[in-house]
């Protein structure tokens, strides 16, 4: 996927041998359930693992958008059939 505008930089943690970068995925401003992708980079920059839980496809009908995110989870699971 060249657009990875739905993926919102989480936080760097960077040690003495590694640097981890972790993003999180959104759809409509609303982060996935365990949408994360973690790249952990070595002291030259080079990439020495990539974790990605990345869910394509995903859509949230427009009047299903939850208006607090107290109310996000119901409304995925019910846009999922649960």
């Amino acid at each position: 996927k060249k657009d990875l505008s739905d993926l919102k930089l989480v936080r760097v943690k960077h040690s003495l041998a590694t640097s981890n970068t972790h993003f999180q995925q959104h759809i409509k401003g609303i982060p996935v359930l365990s949408g994360m992708i973690t790249v952990s980079q070595g002291p030259t920059g080079s990439v020495r693992t990539l974790h990605s839980q990345y869910f394509s496809g995903l859509q949230v009908p427009a009047n299903k958008v939850p208006a607090k995110n107290c109310q996000v989870l119901p409304a995925a699971q019910d846009a999922a059939g649960f």
